[in-house]
C-alpha cells in the first residue's frame, strides 16, 4: 500500500533488495549491519559497474596507465563510496547506465546507448541529466536518424519497465 516516488526499475531493485534482507534476516530492522549491507549491494555494483565503464572511455583515447588510473579514482572517489553505501543513496545507479550509455555515444552505438538511458531515465528522474549530451548529439552529428532512433530506444525502455505497473 505504499506510494513509492522512484520510476520502475527503482522498484525492481528495491523489491529485491528486500527479498534479500528478509532471507537474511527475518524480522527486519533499519540501521542494522545486515540491512545497510544488503542496501549497499546494488550501488557497491553500480559503482564498481561505473569505475569500468570510465576505464574502457578513457582507454578509448588515452593509455593503460591513465585508464586505470581514472578507473580507480572513481571506485575509490569519497563521494561514491560514502553516498552509496555508507548513506544509502542511489545516485550511482543512474552515473553505471549513464557512464556506459557515453561510452556507446562515442563509439557510435546509438542503439545502445539509447537503451542505457532508458535504464537511467527508468531508475531516477535525474536520469534526465544526460538530455544535454544527447541534444548535443542531435546538432552536431551528421547522422541524426541514429541519434533520433536511440532517444527512441530510451523511450521504449522506460516504457516496457514501467508497463507491469500501469496493467496494475
Amino acid at each position: 500500500g505504499e506510494r513509492l516516488n522512484y520510476p520502475p526499475l527503482a522498484a525492481y531493485v528495491f523489491a529485491l533488495e528486500g527479498a534479500l534482507l528478509e532471507r537474511l534476516d527475518p524480522n527486519p530492522v533499519a540501521n542494522t549491519p545486515i540491512s545497510r549491507g544488503v542496501y549497499a549491494v546494488a550501488t557497491t555494483i553500480a559503482e564498481a559497474l561505473t569505475a569500468v565503464a570510465v576505464f574502457a572511455l578513457v582507454r578509448s583515447f588515452g593509455s593503460p596507465a591513465a585508464a586505470t588510473a581514472a578507473g580507480a579514482a572513481t571506485w575509490l572517489a569519497p563521494p561514491l563510496l560514502l553516498d552509496g553505501p555508507f548513506w544509502g543513496q542511489t545516485e550511482s545507479w543512474v552515473l553505471a547506465p549513464g557512464t556506459w550509455m557515453v561510452l556507446a555515444m562515442t563509439r557510435g552505438r546509438w542503439l545502445a546507448a539509447g537503451a542505457l538511458w532508458g535504464i537511467a531515465l527508468a531508475v531516477k528522474p535525474s536520469g534526465l541529466i544526460f538530455a544535454p549530451l544527447w541534444l548535443y548529439a542531435w546538432i552536431f552529428r551528421r547522422q541524426r536518424t541514429h541519434v533520433f532512433l536511440g532517444g527512441i530506444v530510451a523511450v521504449l525502455v522506460v516504457n516496457c519497465l514501467a508497463l507491469p505497473f500501469w496493467m496494475d
